[in-house]
């Protein structure tokens, strides 16, 4: 009889290991099925040892072992990818099993069954410095790197990973890299289907040529014997982080398996993070290709300050300034498309009452409603919560004063779209947000029809760049200045990273409209001035001691607000010798229950501290614990 330490698949399960018994013949590395209340589930063995080895510890045990409900595979994970796990588990304070179900989709482990036996598992590099690259350059510059990394990683029988943040982008990647190579590239992503999936799964594992997989940061578990480079694509994309438990940052899980590979790193955008072009600074990188900190742009670019009076010497609030106007003429006329980026959705981002300046807010989580406006769902204009999804009608007087004066405050992509009907009945007008999208499949199509119809209007929020692969004759920003307002230390790296994007689909005119015009941003996006903005991000950021020159752990709870006070005020205690600031979070009620975060603020290098980490992982399952926390809200 033996007794085997099992690591569960499980997100939510806080133990890092469960013991089982079990008479079957069983080593390390073999995958098992194991009973977790009352659910058969899915785990690894890390380690068995014989029965007569723990019996004085089984005697005073008090709760029996469970069986092992049987054996299914002896090599679903690469050892060093295991090894990666740990570490990775020991950074975001998780388990190990969350780490290893996080990397590997839930399809896949459903049909362990299913899946080619890899015997290949054995990596056949040599053991290389643990070389880590960025690329930073337009995408025609990146792609072409790209395309050269995989001729050499081929001519070396090594394959790749590429990861790329989103199913748009691993779809467009593929097309991108796929010239020539047709019969080794693999897709990867959770939007194909069960068959799709298992049949990638199963070519990438045995396919005997080296292989390029395009995948979503969730299929990094893949057991491929061969690979010698991982590529991050897109490496600024907030799509990186995990929504949901354990939370963990998909750049940190690729860089950590890179090393223990003996593979090389590349991380590439056309912008990247400020944490990653201080750690170049400190050495950590090294350039694959020249860096460009200036991108070029034909465009011709124009910052509107919408604080002065237009031409006409009209000082009233206009969407749109008489210089747009132009362009959204002249580009119709010409049949050329025009792209116009709106920050938020909706009529109006906010509503104040004005008499008493209170902001609308969501009756359940207090978040500031959008006014949308009616639709063929909806017979009248309808306030909407975008963090918590609660609709209710727009009819309503203020809920502090009583009062009927309430007022809309910002733009919205509707209301744009309105505004353009308005004033240009005859140009045909497309939207583009996660109101007219649901799917990526509406999204291309509304994308595909407004660059096949020459001289209409696209009116669309972050989401719809994510889409737009060709240049445009004409695009403008509408409507940026309401992010600024966001207490967030990385908005201003996002706001500069939309511009820069936006400002590259141009090839006619780059115009931005805001009220801000003074501020440097504008002209470092007009520019194209990478240099001189990330010059100002690392001295503000060393002034706070933000990230990269820390490490922050969010630690968030939510229930009755003087059950949370007491809480925090124990877990404050619990946690030091490390200081905890305790604050109501920025959307103070998520389902009717009021919600405080927690933040310990720590040098970088003195991360992982092992007390701290235990005491991290001894928390109940009701806290979310956030290491390396990208935002404060």
């Amino acid at each position: 009889m033996k007794i085997v330490d099992v690591i569960p698949f499980n997100r939510t399960l806080q133990k890092t290991h469960l013991s089982y018994f079990t008479a079957r013949d069983i080593n390390v590395g073999n995958i098992v099925s194991i009973d977790i209340r009352n659910k058969l589930t899915y785990g690894l063995v890390v380690e068995v040892r014989d029965v007569s080895k723990d019996k004085e510890t089984l005697k005073k045990s008090q709760f029996s072992l469970r069986k092992i409900k049987g054996v299914l595979k002896n090599n679903l994970f690469n050892k060093q990818f295991i090894e990666a796990s740990h570490i990775i588990a020991d950074q975001f304070a998780t388990s190990v099993g969350s780490v290893l179900q996080s990397l590997t989709p839930a399809k896949i482990l459903d049909e362990i069954k299913s899946l080619e036996n890899n015997t290949l598992t054995k990596n056949n590099l040599h053991k290389e410095l643990n070389e880590k690259y960025i690329v930073q350059d337009n995408e025609e510059g990146r792609f072409s790197h790209y395309k050269n990394l995989i001729r050499e990683s081929f001519a070396k029988k090594k394959s790749i990973f590429f990861i790329c943040p989103t199913i748009e982008d691993t779809r467009y990647s593929k097309e991108k890299l796929q010239k020539g190579i047709e019969d080794h590239v693999i897709i990867l992503n959770s939007a194909i289907s069960k068959k799709e999936m298992l049949n990638g799964w199963n070519k990438a594992i045995s396919h005997a040529h080296p292989v390029l997989i395009v995948m979503t940061p969730g299929f990094m578990g893949l057991p491929r014997h061969d690979i010698g480079s991982i590529i991050l694509e897109k490496e600024n994309s907030k799509s990186y982080r995990t929504q949901r438990r354990p939370y963990m940052d998909m750049r940190f899980c690729a860089e950590t398996y890179a090393g223990i590979l003996g593979a090389k790193l590349f991380l590439g955008d056309s912008m990247l993070r400020t944490d990653t072009l201080w750690r170049y600074d400190q050495g950590v990188f090294y350039e694959s290709g020249s860096l460009k900190f200036r991108s070029l742009s034909s465009a011709n670019q124009e910052i509107v300050d919408m604080k002065k009076p237009d031409d006409f010497g009209n000082n009233v609030f206009s969407i749109f300034s008489q210089r747009l106007k132009d362009i959204i003429v002249h580009g119709n006329r010409q049949n050329q498309n025009t792209f116009l980026f709106v920050a938020r959705r909706g009529l109006a981002p906010s509503v104040v009452c004005s008499d008493c300046g209170t902001v609308v807010s969501c009756n359940d989580c207090k978040s500031p409603v959008v006014l949308h406006g009616r639709d063929a769902t909806k017979k009248e204009n309808y306030f909407k919560c975008h963090h918590c999804g609660d609709v209710r009608s727009a009819g309503e007087m203020c809920n502090l004063c009583g009062g009927w004066r309430l007022q809309t405050l910002g733009i919205g992509v509707e209301t744009v779209e309105k505004e353009i009907a308005k004033l240009f009945p005859e140009i045909t007008v497309f939207t583009l947000d996660a109101d007219s999208a649901k799917t990526h499949k509406k999204a291309r199509a509304i994308v595909k029809e407004f660059y096949d119809t020459p001289g209409s209007v696209l009116v669309g929020t972050e989401m719809a760049i994510l889409y737009l692969h060709e240049e445009l004759e004409n695009c403008a920003v509408i409507s940026i200045d309401s992010l600024f307002g966001l207490p967030d230390f990385h908005i201003r790296e996002r706001l500069m990273n939309i511009l820069l994007k936006i400002r590259s689909l141009a090839i006619q005119t780059f115009t931005i409209q805001t009220r801000r015009a003074d501020d440097s941003i504008f002209e470092f996006a007009k520019q194209g001035n990478l240099a001189e903005f990330y010059r100002d991000e690392f001295i503000d950021r060393k002034k706070f001691l933000y990230p990269p020159f820390s490490i922050l752990i969010k630690i968030t709870l939510a229930g009755s607000r003087g059950v949370l006070e007491k809480t925090f005020e124990g877990l404050t205690e619990y946690l030091l010798p490390h200081e905890l600031i305790v604050y109501p979070a920025f959307t103070e009620r998520i389902q009717g229950k009021f919600v405080m975060h927690g933040v310990i603020k720590i040098p970088r290098k003195k991360w992982i501290d092992k007390d701290l980490l235990e005491k991290l992982r001894s928390l109940p399952p009701n806290f979310r614990v956030i290491v390396d926390a990208e935002s404060l809200l």
